[in-house]
């Protein structure tokens, strides 16, 4: 908050200022600051039927480093403070009613922030006023969730829990509104309304630390339509979404191989991974071990089930004594425990 986090002493000397949005601290917005200005973008891609956006925030409060509670900024000359990292946003149909939403957030100061829970997004719906009404929140359990507990600056609030890491809000009649389902399945939730105000809002509790110059990702799912829609699309993403990770060995374009080709890299999946597999020109599956500690991973892509040890890498030796003197294909394939299949590298190799 602002007059404590200039010096980032608010755990142990709170703010002065009051309990009110207008004063929070360090606090990047995509859309832009509370003198309603935009953030606006750096670019913006359309390519393979995705958009991608890079943005470089502003802060919400240009006051936020004042050591008073100051609100004298929107009508001044200083009525915008640039944040100090870069948020890209991936958005693309993988369904028909359904957007991936894949996010990657840099930090470009050498500045490092604790955990904290962070709106990684929030979900926002039209309240009526000029468009269409989605207000009924309700939980993957189907339980609709009031949201009716004062918080600050007349909204209204409620923490709330999703077993199934996902949430929708629709219209009176459920038949229109909007799903957003979690990859890492975050449970935590929050509803929030303000009805003097052009919308509502729901967004998971995402808890996660921004190394200095560290880079975190996310990906969740948009799902758009009615009740029943959101319900059967979750349900759908939930039995099918596969694993996905990288190979570290072997780099690509990789010679002289020898007698034995070393395989190495990381999976995760929401279900857990079970196992990884290397194929050579499409022949017969070496399972490699899994398991393997890999706590820069999980930094990275922070909040999966499998992450809870740190334990997402693989690696193996692949007898490759058989194969002719020339280039070959490698798949890394990993599967999930609900038997979905990804291959998640192709290398091309050189025995030499």
């Amino acid at each position: 908050m602002q007059n404590c986090a200039w010096n980032a002493s608010c755990a142990t000397t709170p703010t002065a200022c009051d309990n009110s949005i207008t004063f929070l601290g360090w606090n990047p917005v995509q859309g832009g600051n509370r003198c309603n200005i935009g953030s606006g973008v750096e670019s913006v891609a359309f390519t393979a039927g995705a958009l991608t956006i890079s943005t470089l925030p502003l802060q919400w409060n240009p006051n936020w480093q004042r050591q008073d509670c100051s609100t004298q900024v929107c009508n001044t000359a200083q009525n915008t403070l640039r944040s100090d990292v870069r948020v890209i946003q991936k958005l693309r149909f993988v369904r028909e009613h359904v957007v991936e939403l894949e996010y990657t957030l840099v930090n470009l100061a050498g500045i490092s922030h604790g955990e904290t829970a962070q709106e990684f997004p929030t979900i926002y719906t039209a309240n009526g006023q000029g468009g269409p009404d989605l207000w009924r929140l309700y939980n993957s359990a189907g339980t609709e969730i009031a949201i009716n507990t004062p918080a600050n600056d007349g909204f209204l609030w409620k923490p709330f829990d999703s077993a199934g890491g996902w949430v929708g809000m629709y219209n009176q009649a459920l038949d229109y509104g909007v799903g957003h389902f979690t990859e890492n399945r975050l449970t935590r939730w929050q509803g929030w309304q303000q009805r003097a105000l052009p919308f509502n809002n729901f967004r998971p509790e995402f808890p996660f630390a921004i190394p200095a110059n560290g880079t975190i990702r996310a990906r969740s799912y948009l799902i758009l339509g009615g009740k029943s829609t959101v319900e059967s699309e979750a349900a759908w993403l939930d039995q099918n979404l596969p694993p996905f990770g990288v190979a570290d060995q072997p780099v690509a374009e990789h010679y002289q191989v020898g007698d034995s080709l070393t395989v190495s890299g990381w999976a995760l999946d929401s279900d857990g991974v079970t196992r990884v597999e290397a194929v050579i020109d499409g022949g017969a599956p070496v399972v490699l071990s899994y398991g393997q500690a890999r706590p820069d991973v999980c930094a990275v892509w922070p909040k999966y089930p499998s992450c809870a040890n740190g334990a997402v890498g693989y690696s193996g030796l692949v007898d490759v004594s058989g194969i002719s003197n020339c280039g070959h294909l490698l798949e890394v394939v990993a599967v999930d425990a609900k038997g979905n299949r990804r291959v998640i590298e192709r290398r091309r190799f050189f025995k030499g």
